[in-house]
C-alpha cells in the first residue's frame, strides 16, 4: 500500500514538472508572438514603446529562467536522494551478506 502511494506521489510530481516546463515554453511562445505582432503592426513604433516591450519580454524571460532554475534544482535534489537511498540499500545488503556468512562460518 505504501508503495502505490509512493509511486502515486511520484506520478504527480513527473506531472507537475511536465505541466510547468509546458507552461514555460507557452508563456515564452506567446511573449515572443506579441513582440512580433506589435512590431508587424506598428512600423511606426516609437523607441519608447519598443524600450518597454524590450522591457517587458526581459522580465518574463527573467522569471522563466527562475522557474526552470527552480525546476533543475528540483531534479538534482531527488537525483540525490535517489542515490543515497541505492547506497543505504547497498550498504544493508552488505550488512546482510556479511551476518549470513558469519551466522553458517563462511568467514572463518
Amino acid at each position: 500500500m505504501n508503495t502505490n502511494s509512493q509511486n502515486l506521489s511520484q506520478q504527480a510530481g513527473q506531472v507537475q514538472g511536465q505541466a510547468q516546463v509546458y507552461s514555460y515554453y507557452i508563456i515564452h511562445n506567446i511573449y515572443n508572438l506579441r513582440l512580433i505582432l506589435l512590431v508587424l503592426l506598428q512600423p511606426t513604433t516609437s523607441s519608447r514603446y519598443i524600450n518597454k516591450v524590450t522591457a517587458f519580454h526581459m522580465h518574463v524571460q527573467e522569471k522563466t529562467d527562475q522557474m526552470m532554475g527552480g525546476i533543475s534544482n528540483t531534479a538534482q535534489l531527488v537525483k540525490e536522494s535517489c542515490q543515497q537511498a541505492g547506497e543505504q540499500m547497498k550498504a544493508k545488503a552488505q550488512d546482510a551478506t556479511e551476518a549470513v556468512k558469519n551466522a553458517i562460518g563462511a568467514n572463518k
